[in-house]
């Protein structure tokens, strides 16, 4: 199971995230179950689905540490250089984790019913000692 704060994959049945000390609501949650965060994913009934491509570019400089890609607070992929993922997501705002490595990126992503995709591309910035995924760009069609 995953934290629904910061996304780190945490033992099944534990009560605090061993990672950022969060209070797990239902320690007894299955792994992969889809769980709201905050209260910000849609009601899956009767709500449009809108197809979310998340793609990972690759950079001439950078890691090629994989992304745990998770959305809310379930991981749906592990991407490395130049790999992507489809789902679909019901339309509404929904919570995208990037972990690697120990760095998370947090971003809220509005799937609106006018939409049919939202395509995000990720990169890999680096730092002096750390590289951490960064949004370089969301577009809606």
């Amino acid at each position: 199971m995953f934290c629904t704060n910061c996304g780190k994959e945490i033992p099944d049945g534990t009560k605090f995230c061993t990672s950022c000390g969060y209070k797990i609501e239902n320690a007894n949650t299955q792994p992969n179950a889809n769980i709201p965060v905050n209260n910000m994913q849609s009601n899956m009934s009767n709500s449009k689905m809108v197809r979310l491509t998340v793609i990972r570019r690759k950079r001439i400089l950078g890691l090629a540490v994989p992304m745990r890609i998770l959305i809310d607070g379930n991981q749906i992929a592990s991407l490395k250089n130049d790999n992507s993922v489809d789902i679909d997501l019901p339309a509404g705002q929904h919570r995208l984790l990037i972990d690697t490595v120990g760095e998370v990126t947090d971003q809220i992503i509005d799937l609106k019913p006018e939409f049919n995709r939202v395509t995000v591309t990720l990169i890999m910035k680096m730092g002096l000692v750390t590289g951490k995924a960064a949004i370089e760009s969301i577009q809606n069609e």
